[in-house]
């Protein structure tokens, strides 16, 4: 089945010894170049059953296929910023609130893989940042106001 996938060329930038002075040197350079690629929606064709589920974009899709920083997106900054925003949602619907946009609370899937098992969140403020390993880590994470008013 490989030798019946088609290639698809992506014009890209290389890394490579820039010229025969900068390899002496130990520099290094990228040029333009062509990089022959297949994807897995090729074999699609090639299946007997083939089924598409459909799903909310924010809550199933971050591609990650770009270097860092690349203004295009699809880089680990835009999937780490989708996933934490993932995760917000489930602690505001499992009751959370933040005291600013700025709080930024990773949950390990450990805890919670689609927002399950977070019932101790509820009413509880958040101002710190973190990441969470277990259920008792929130409480580190969240406000003294609530923790002394209880």
């Amino acid at each position: 089945m490989e030798k019946d996938l088609a290639y698809h060329i992506a014009r890209k930038k290389i890394p490579s010894i820039t010229s025969l002075e900068g390899a002496n040197k130990g520099e290094k350079g990228k040029t333009d170049g062509m990089k022959l690629e297949m994807f897995v929606f090729d074999v699609f064709p090639f299946s007997q059953n083939f089924f598409v589920f459909e799903g909310a974009r924010a809550e199933e899709f971050s591609p990650l296929k770009n270097a860092p920083g690349a203004p295009a997106g699809d880089s680990p900054e835009t999937s780490r910023r989708d996933l934490l925003a993932q995760q917000r949602r489930f602690l505001e619907a499992a009751g959370a609130k933040f005291t600013s946009d700025e709080v930024e609370i990773e949950v390990s899937p450990l805890v919670t893989y689609a927002g399950e098992g977070l019932e101790s969140v509820k009413n509880k403020t958040f101002s710190k940042s973190g990441h969470v390993e277990k259920l008792q880590d929130f409480d580190a994470l969240a406000s003294l106001e609530r923790l002394i008013s209880n």
